[in-house]
């Protein structure tokens, strides 16, 4: 165990061993795009569908009839703020004499760190199941998480209208041990049906569920992916110069409902999930679809010394926005 006891060198040194082992990579935040401020703590707007077709010929010399109102295919959605904080502190013999690490402002370093943490924890919260809250002075506001907007049932609080909500063949809880490539293909084509065209997606797969992708071509489309035995290739080999490459990563998934951009997630349901929804859940997601709304961004404010320790805090309010969720998918098995 390093303890400073046992620490002999210099600064430099010392300094070195203070490595993070997570590098905390936040992949749906860096794709989520950036609306508006809100400036209410409900925000309310508007979605719409299109009306499905219909027989449409007039008679030659009739009236035109049929009137429809404007706003008969609109709903309204509603979002909340959620308000975030994180705190730094220092003892003030780590800040003034010990100079821990070769760092030359410890709390400095601490609120760097606690950016970081909070990057995470607004990753976390947006890549949840978790509903709307409204804060009771017991709990605080909660924005609602990519995983209750993809319902197909209504939400408990400020639910969004049953003809917004994505269809049953969209949202899948097969288990693990009977996912096939043509249970994934089935939900894309829900997909497709949906929004009736083939704009590109992109896949949030947790770390088992990449593994799956990545191993497709290796099966045939009915087999099972998880625990199956491959049907195909074993391996891709690539020369790359003098050095060989074994490729099983798969970034992009072609078919005729969309392209899938697939990548890699981290925090999928990490806070309320089990096991297995942690480690396969994923969200087929239009990145037009989707907003982050910053009220306050993230805002460090230093405490006046009081003695004892050096003391900081960041404050946020924030919140997901889903423009309309009826084109969003995903899977979330529970076993």
């Amino acid at each position: 165990m390093i303890n400073y006891g046992n620490i002999i060198g210099n600064q430099e040194d010392w300094a070195n061993l203070i490595t993070n082992v997570e590098e905390q990579d936040a992949p749906f935040l860096d794709w989520l795009p950036t609306g508006d401020k809100p400036v209410n703590v409900l925000h309310q707007y508007q979605a719409e569908i299109y009306r499905d077709p219909v027989d449409n010929s007039q008679v030659d010399g009739k009236p035109v009839t049929g009137f429809l109102s404007a706003g008969d295919s609109r709903g309204t959605l509603k979002a909340l703020v959620q308000y975030m904080s994180k705190a730094a502190a220092v003892k003030k013999l780590h800040q003034d004499v010990s100079n821990i690490a070769g760092v030359e402002d410890e709390l400095a370093r601490e609120i760097d760190k606690s950016n970081w943490e909070l990057s995470t924890d607004i990753e976390a919260a947006f890549l949840e199941d978790d509903d709307h809250r409204e804060d009771n002075t017991t709990v605080g506001y909660k924005t609602r998480g990519v995983g209750s907007w993809i319902s197909t049932s209504a939400q408990s609080l400020y639910p969004v209208p049953s003809s917004f909500r994505p269809p049953s063949a969209s949202v899948i809880t097969t288990a693990t041990g009977s996912i096939t490539e043509n249970a994934i293909i089935d939900v894309l084509e829900s997909v497709g049906n949906t929004v009736k065209s083939s704009k590109p997606m992109t896949a949030f797969c947790a770390p088992k569920a990449k593994r799956i992708f990545n191993n497709m071509p290796l099966f045939t489309p009915a087999s099972v992916l998880v625990g199956g035995s491959p049907t195909g290739a074993t391996g891709v080999v690539y020369n790359k110069g003098d050095v060989n490459t074994v490729g099983r990563v798969a970034e992009r998934y072609m078919t005729d409902y969309g392209v899938v951009d697939l990548r890699i997630s981290w925090r999928n349901v990490f806070l309320g999930g089990n096991t297995i929804e942690k480690t396969y859940t994923t969200y087929f997601l239009h990145r037009d679809k989707w907003n982050l709304r910053w009220n306050q961004k993230p805002k460090w404010m230093r405490k006046e010394y009081q003695g004892g320790s050096y003391e900081a805090f960041c404050e946020a309010i924030l919140m997901l926005e889903c423009l309309n969720p009826k084109g969003e998918a995903k899977w979330q098995p529970t076993s």
